[in-house]
């Protein structure tokens, strides 16, 4: 019991931590794109 109990808490921790990276790559991408509309803006 216990040891399933680990595993879903370290498989959670594992997609918090995928999330958190997809989360970065998101926001990554966002700044990079407004970084190009500004400079063809201008």
């Amino acid at each position: 019991m216990c040891s399933t109990l680990v595993g879903k808490l370290n498989r959670r921790g594992l997609d918090l931590h995928e999330a958190s990276a997809q989360q970065t790559a998101v926001t990554n991408r966002l700044s990079a794109a407004v970084k190009k509309t500004s400079t063809s803006k201008a």
